[in-house]
């Protein structure tokens, strides 16, 4: 701006431009410095804004995830209570504790291994231990009364007295005596083993 006469508002008005001309000439590399840092700090804001909402998002689909599993695991804990509690109740408890049936204890047997968590086990354990412990006495009994129906062994009967003479003569006679002694074979060239 340039003034056709000088005059003091003009000349404080060219000093002003100047001042303003000089000012923007220095603070304008720091301004579009600044600018840039402003730039970089806001997309920095917003990749962390970005980064906390995936992180919410992640974690919003674990809390989910964790739910259903949560829910998949109690439908199968309820599944298994239920196919416990149905097994339990077709056993024939009394059959294998006071009827001692070998069948009923076999089943009793199968139920302990194949429902480990059931809340019958320990039941179904002290079922199996009474009905194998009355089954053994039963067939103790049984064998006991096997034995006394059993008629008694006799003695084995003794053979009969050996009446065959044992002695035999040197001239091949067989001598009337049993064992040898003083005047068996006498006149027969004495005693000799039997051919």
């Amino acid at each position: 701006m340039t003034c056709g006469r000088p005059t003091p508002l003009c000349q404080r008005y060219q000093a002003d431009v100047a001042a303003a001309s000089r000012a923007l000439a220095f603070y304008g590399p720091q301004q579009r410095r600044y600018d840039m840092q402003q730039a970089i700090l806001q997309r920095a804001e917003a990749a962390q804004q970005r980064r906390a909402e995936e992180q919410r998002v992640a974690d919003a689909a674990r809390a989910t995830m964790e739910e259903q599993r949560k829910a998949q695991e109690a439908a199968r804990e309820a599944e298994e209570r239920a196919a416990d509690e149905a097994a339990w109740g077709v056993l024939d408890v009394k059959g294998c504790t006071e009827r001692a049936d070998p069948r009923a204890c076999n089943d009793i047997a199968a139920f302990v291994t194949s429902h480990p968590t059931s809340p019958h086990q320990a039941d179904a354990v002290l079922a199996l231990h009474a009905g194998r412990d009355r089954i053994a006495a039963v067939e103790a009994q049984e064998v006991e009364r096997a034995r006394r129906a059993r008629p008694a062994p006799r003695a084995p009967a003794l053979p009969p007295p050996d009446t065959t003479p044992h002695v035999c003569c040197c001239d091949d006679t067989v001598s009337s005596c049993f064992t040898p002694h003083a005047g068996c074979c006498d006149g027969h060239d004495g005693a000799c083993p039997c051919k």
